[in-house]
């Protein structure tokens, strides 16, 4: 029951961010889309990973259970988005003559 819990979960996490994604993206999309399209997959795979651990801290009447649930993800969703982040300051890319600060990657 809860691999197909978590396996509808991410593909639904998987088809909704592709959506967005594919919404905010120049059209057609660059060749570099192929990249955002794979950090879609793995986070999907870390939904489906996640899921069953998250159903079984409910189960279980785990106190504060939905609490850790917002900061697992929440931490997991921060560490994940700063792989896009650090990718672009150390490989490069982007317009060649805009040099974003800091400031600019965070926001």
């Amino acid at each position: 029951m809860h691999k197909r819990t978590a396996l509808l979960s991410a593909v639904r996490f998987f088809l909704f961010w592709l959506a967005i994604l594919y919404a905010g993206a120049d059209q057609p999309p660059p060749p570099g889309f192929i990249f955002v399209l794979l950090l879609d997959l793995i986070a999907a795979g870390l939904v489906y990973w996640r899921v069953p651990v998250y159903l079984a801290w409910i189960a279980s009447r785990r106190r504060s259970a939905l609490l850790f649930v917002v900061l697992d993800g929440l931490v997991a969703g921060l560490a994940f988005a700063a792989l896009p982040v650090a990718a672009r300051r150390w490989l490069g890319g982007g317009e060649p003559t805009v040099a974003p600060t800091v400031a600019d990657s965070l926001i």
